[in-house]
């Protein structure tokens, strides 16, 4: 009888979670529309990037991703196929369609962002195509250095950028040379100061 109740309030409380961060999610991202597109307001591209406010969603996102059961697709392994693949296209569709162009984050971000779920979500106790080609070491390293990376990409483009605007080899050769960089910094740094 107490392990019943005990499991009840444990799956009231991750409702209630649920649904204050579904509602967070939509406030967010509404801010992030209007911001980017200026609905209502002056545009601020600037502040719909930077903004916690009009970020948030992408967070609440992962959250929502956390608070599915355990087990939500046990036994479903056509199912949990399905969301790695179709989050794998969605990843690799914005990568390749979203441009510099376009306005960012808006509702753009949100197809990276469901792409991503849809990937996370797929992965559990059924291994899936995807989550075994996540599973290979090159790729669980460079998980590892991906915060790293993010942040010594950016600058070395940048730099590039500020001497030779437009030249996509140079820019794609900066984000490579910055993979041993986020290497070192991850080993001598981030590690350490765990």
């Amino acid at each position: 009888r107490r392990r019943a109740a005990r499991t009840g309030r444990q799956a009231a409380a991750r409702t209630t979670a649920a649904v204050v961060i579904a509602v967070a999610f939509v406030l967010s991202l509404v801010v992030s529309v209007v911001l980017t597109f200026g609905h209502l307001i002056v545009a601020s591209a600037g502040l719909a990037y930077f903004s916690p406010m009009s970020r948030a969603w992408e967070f609440a996102a992962g959250s929502l991703v956390c608070l599915l059961p355990a087990g939500w697709a046990r036994g479903k392994k056509s199912v949990l196929e399905l969301c790695a693949a179709a989050g794998l296209v969605t990843l690799l569709a914005s990568a390749v369609l979203i441009d510099g162009t376009d306005p960012f984050p808006g509702y753009l971000a949100l197809v990276p962002v469901l792409g991503t779920a849809l990937v996370i979500a797929s992965i559990g106790t059924t291994p899936t195509s995807v989550s075994r080609a996540l599973r290979v070491p090159l790729m669980q390293r460079l998980g590892d250095w991906s915060y790293s990376w993010y942040l010594w990409h950016w600058p070395l483009i940048v730099f590039i950028q500020v001497y030779w605007p437009d030249h996509v080899v140079l820019m794609t050769a900066a984000a490579l040379v910055s993979i041993p960089l986020a290497r070192l910094t991850y080993n001598h740094v981030e590690q350490p100061f765990r």
